[in-house]
């Protein structure tokens, strides 16, 4: 056996993640997003455009960067926002970031050259009252994922289709409950 061990070439032991026969290190992608924070009772978190012009000075705006996360308070945000705004910032950072970014909080009028760049460089942009205070978007598209004969099968939910299915799953829960 020892002369099989032998005949082999001398093994290379390659610490961390590199690229190898067994595995791809792949560098991942980031789109750098920004949302508003908002809301009295109930929080709201809009995707906002990507600008400077975005920006009010009544609302704190989550700036998702990648390896950076900026939480920037405007000067008449509400301290509630604020701090909302900073767990919702340390939940993404953990859960979808596994702790690699850095969250930074930045206030108004003392913004960094960096958190500009991020903006396309603009230092010292007017920040005004947003002329788009509610936030439209399209209903969201719900799909059921299921495995077909070699393949995903996709189809849409309808939304009263779901409701539906809700209130039998209640109804059921319900019946249990008391039998």
């Amino acid at each position: 056996m020892r002369p099989f061990i032998k005949s082999l070439c001398p093994l290379v032991v390659i610490t961390g993640r590199t690229t190898s026969g067994f595995y791809t290190v792949d560098e991942t992608l980031h789109t750098t997003r920004l949302y508003r924070v908002s809301g009295q009772q109930t929080l709201a978190m809009n995707a906002c455009p990507l600008s400077t012009q975005s920006l009010d000075h009544r609302y704190v705006f989550i700036v998702d960067a990648g390896r950076m996360i900026y939480i920037w308070t405007g000067k008449k945000s509400t301290l509630m926002l604020r701090s909302k705004a900073r767990l919702v910032a340390e939940k993404m950072n953990k859960n979808e970031r596994k702790g690699s970014s850095e969250i930074v909080t930045v206030a108004q009028g003392g913004e960094e050259p960096e958190f500009w760049a991020v903006f396309g460089g603009r230092q010292g942009a007017e920040i005004k009252d947003s002329l788009q205070t509610d936030i439209e978007y399209p209903r969201p598209v719900l799909y059921k994922v299921g495995l077909g004969m070699g393949y995903l099968e996709l189809p849409q939910v309808r939304h009263r289709d779901l409701i539906i299915s809700l209130l039998v799953t209640l109804d059921r829960q319900a019946d249990r409950r008391h039998h």
